[in-house]
């Protein structure tokens, strides 16, 4: 790993390319033909029906393991890619195979991607969680990811399959904003045992019936089969430790953490999480992630949670039987004049 720190600048630059180059040449990629994507956009693979050889075992955990460390190292873009195709290791079809090397393709038309890290744009840490329900057509569970960042670059990253099967794309949401406010909890240990003490931070999610359960103690019939240890991020946002605030669909960064996205949406998140291909980019980068975090924490924003905070309260004088149908009714007629407000403030 490479480390360049621009004092002028108040730049932090962290890369692998030496290392991706070795993949490249490892596996004969050197000349290949470029791909804008890690995968083709929807893909969804498939298990395989028929026993592998030894050799093409062997040839593929190579692959994936050789993927894996730069995806955990300084490449967030590709992991979900790499975490994906890496269930198949212990019987990969050729499918599987052609798949990985073209990641291993994206990762020679990138190979000079960078995460930046900006100490003068004075932007502290922001979270990002998100799921898609259901993503495994094999197992049927969700797939939940989230993203942390500091100074306008990546620090925390993680794709990952959910252990069970979640009934309902909020009860996957819910999962996988538990699963952030835990990396969340550490991440504030870890700065005050260093002396720079974090009150909150917040954490971006895109389902707003997720944000409801993980802000509201009661108990319904449609949550009540949840594992006690998802409820975690209600203590969380009860102590001031997490504070959710919402985000449109399509501004959720934590999306390319769980499903192959178009190209379009794909290279704007890669640029909101601070990775940049050549230095030519790292004002527009700088830029993007600075006015990106001013308009999550705008004072408007502020204003619209506190006025669902109040429907919050009110919640709690409905019978609890059928409260949920009332929220999501709210929700329903609300959620159009809060898009709207979250688009002025860009």
């Amino acid at each position: 790993m490479r480390i360049k720190y621009n004092k002028n600048l108040g730049t932090l630059i962290i890369d692998q390319e030496a290392y991706a180059r070795k993949i490249v040449k490892r596996f004969g990629l050197e000349n290949c033909k470029p791909t804008r994507t890690p995968l083709p956009t929807g893909y969804i693979p498939t298990a395989a029906t028929k026993e592998c050889t030894a050799e093409m075992r062997s040839y593929f955990q190579q692959i994936i393991g050789s993927l894996l460390y730069l995806a955990l190292g300084t490449r967030p873009d590709i992991t979900y890619q790499v975490i994906l195709m890496s269930q198949f290791c212990a019987n990969p079809n050729e499918e599987h195979v052609q798949k990985a090397l073209y990641i291993i393709r994206y990762v020679n038309t990138t190979l000079s991607t960078k995460i930046v890290y900006n100490g003068n744009n004075k932007e502290g840490f922001l979270a990002f969680a998100d799921a898609d329900w259901a993503a495994d057509k094999i197992t049927r569970r969700s797939v939940s990811g989230y993203i942390i960042t500091l100074a306008g670059g990546t620090i925390s990253w993680v794709s990952r399959k959910q252990k069970g099967v979640s009934l309902s794309s909020t009860e996957a949401e819910y999962k996988s904003m538990s699963d952030a406010s835990r990396q969340i909890v550490w991440i504030e240990g870890l700065m005050n045992e260093l002396h720079f003490p974090i009150k909150t931070i917040y954490l971006c999610c895109d389902n707003q019936g997720a944000m409801f359960l993980a802000s509201n103690p009661a108990q319904e019939h449609r949550s009540k089969h949840i594992d006690v240890n998802f409820h975690y991020i209600r203590e969380c946002v009860e102590n001031e430790k997490v504070k959710l605030t919402y985000v449109p669909t399509n501004d959720q960064v934590a999306d390319i953490m769980t499903k192959n996205l178009p190209y379009q949406k794909f290279v704007v998140f890669r640029m909101k999480m601070g990775l940049i291909l050549d230095d030519s980019q790292i004002s527009l980068s700088n830029q993007v992630s600075t006015t990106f975090a001013k308009y999550i924490k705008s004072k408007e924003l502020e204003k619209s949670l506190g006025q669902h905070s109040k429907m919050f309260d009110r919640v709690q004088d409905i019978e609890v039987r059928g409260y949920l149908e009332e929220v999501f009714k709210y929700y329903e007629r609300e959620n159009d004049k809060l898009t709207n407000l979250l688009q002025a403030n860009k």
